[in-house]
C-alpha cells in the first residue's frame, strides 16, 4: 500500500488555503479522524502525517480528484471521507443560506424593531412628495440576478469538460453567487433597521397625528422628541419611511453589476484555432468592454432613480452603492476567483495523470505540460 503526496505550486496551495477560514465543527472532527489515519499509514510519523492531513482536508477540497491532487488514501477510505465531508458541508451550506433568506424576509416584512429617530416638522429634507418607484425592488433583484447567474453559467459551460472531477467546485461557485446576493440584502436591511434613517418623503408617508401636531404648534414647538416620534405616525403597515439608510436598490444593483463585470472579465475568447482567436480578439475585447459599460450604466441608473423618486438621500445611495461593490469584490476575489482558478487549471475529465513524471493533460487538440515540483512516495 502506498500513500502518494504530490506537491503543488504556490497558487494551487493558495487556492486551497484561501478557503481555510470556512472550517466548521464537522471539518474539525474529520481533521482528527484524518490525522489518526495518517499516523497509522505513516508508522507514527506524526509531523508528516499531520501536514498531509491538513492539506488533504481543506474545506474546499471534497472530491478525490480535486484541484490540488495532494493526498491519496486507499479508495474506500477516501470515498468515505469525501462522502462525509460533502454531506456535512452541504448541510451546513444549506442551513446558512436558508437562515440568511429567512432573516432577510423577516427584516423586509418589518418583524424586527426599527430605530425611531426624532425629527423636525419643519425639516424640508424629509418633506418631499411620495412617488412611485421608477424600478421596483423585485424587478431590480430579478434583472441583476438573471444577469449575474447567466454570465456565471456561461463560464461554467465553457468548463463543462472538467465537471466530472470538479463537481463540488461547480456547485460551490453557484452557491457563493446566490449566498452573496442574499447576504448583501440581509446586511442592507440590518443597517436600515439599526439606523432608522428618515426618507425624503418621510412626513408625507408617516402621516403625523394631527392632534399631536396641533398641540406642538400651540406650544411653538416643531421638534418631535424621542418619545413622541414613536407614536406620532399614523400610517399603517411596516415603517418603510424609516428605512432610508442605506439604499437597498443601490446595494443590490451594484452588487449584481460589479460581480457581472468581474465574471465577464474572466470569460475567455471563444475560439477553435489560434488564427480565429487572432481575428476575434479585437472584436471580443470591444464587445466585452461595451457590455461592461452598459451593465455599470444600468446599475448607476437604478441608484440615481432612487434620488429622483425621493426615496433616498444622496448619502443613502452612496452608502448602498459602496456596500454592493464591497460585497461583489470580496465575493469574487476571496471565493469565486480561487474556485475558478482551480477549475481552469484542472485536467479535463478522464485525463490520465502519471506519477513521478511531468503531468500531461489532454483535451481534444490541446496539450498542456505541467512539471511537478516534488513527488514523495511513502511506503508503510
Amino acid at each position: 500500500m502506498h500513500v502518494l503526496l504530490e506537491s503543488c505550486d504556490f497558487m494551487d496551495l493558495l487556492c486551497g488555503l484561501w478557503n481555510e477560514v470556512g472550517l466548521n465543527t464537522g471539518d474539525l472532527l474529520l481533521e482528527g479522524v484524518c490525522f489518526l489515519t495518517a499516523l497509522f499509514f505513516t508508522r507514527g510519523d506524526g509531523v508528516r502525517g499531520l501536514l498531509q492531513c491538513l492539506l488533504a482536508s481543506l474545506p474546499v477540497i471534497t472530491t478525490r480528484n480535486s484541484c490540488l491532487n495532494l493526498f491519496f488514501f486507499p479508495k474506500e477510505l477516501m470515498d468515505m471521507q469525501s462522502n462525509l465531508k460533502e454531506l456535512l458541508s452541504g448541510a451546513v451550506a444549506f442551513v446558512v443560506l436558508a437562515a440568511a433568506i429567512v432573516f432577510t424576509l423577516l427584516l423586509n416584512g418589518g418583524d424586527f424593531t426599527t430605530t425611531m429617530l426624532p425629527f423636525d416638522l419643519k425639516d424640508k429634507t424629509i418633506d418631499y412628495p411620495v412617488l412611485e418607484d421608477t424600478i421596483g425592488g423585485v424587478a431590480n433583484v430579478v434583472i441583476h440576478s438573471i444577469l449575474t447567474i447567466s454570465l456565471m453559467g456561461i463560464w461554467l459551460l465553457l468548463q463543462k469538460k472538467k465537471f466530472k472531477d470538479n463537481r463540488t467546485l461547480f456547485y460551490l461557485a453557484i452557491y457563493f453567487v446566490l449566498l452573496g446576493g442574499v447576504l448583501v440584502n440581509l446586511f442592507t436591511n440590518v443597517f436600515k433597521h439599526l439606523r432608522g434613517g428618515l426618507r425624503p418623503h418621510f412626513l408625507k408617508a408617516c402621516i403625523p397625528n394631527e392632534e399631536i401636531v396641533r398641540k406642538l404648534n400651540e406650544e411653538g414647538i416643531t421638534w418631535v422628541n424621542i418619545t413622541l416620534t414613536k407614536i406620532i405616525c399614523t400610517a399603517k403597515g411596516k415603517p418603510e419611511y424609516r428605512w432610508s439608510f442605506p439604499s437597498g436598490h443601490s446595494s443590490e444593483a451594484f452588487f449584481g453589476g460589479i460581480l457581472s463585470i468581474l465574471i465577464l472579465q474572466k470569460l475567455p475568447i471563444l475560439q477553435k484555432s489560434p488564427e480565429l482567436k487572432s481575428q476575434l480578439e479585437s472584436l471580443w475585447l470591444t464587445a466585452r468592454a461595451s457590455l461592461q459599460f452598459l451593465i455599470l450604466t444600468f446599475s448607476s441608473w437604478v441608484a440615481v432613480s432612487r434620488l429622483v423618486d425621493y426615496h433616498h438621500h444622496w448619502w443613502d445611495v452612496l452608502a448602498g452603492s459602496l456596500l454592493g461593490v464591497l460585497f461583489a469584490v470580496v465575493l469574487f476575489y476571496w471565493y469565486l476567483c480561487p474556485i475558478m482558478k482551480c477549475i481552469e487549471e484542472s485536467p479535463d475529465s478522464g485525463t490520465q495523470i502519471v506519477a513521478n513524471a511531468p503531468h500531461v493533460y489532454e483535451s481534444g487538440d490541446q496539450h498542456t505540460n505541467r512539471q511537478t515540483s516534488t513527488s514523495l512516495l511513502l511506503e508503510p
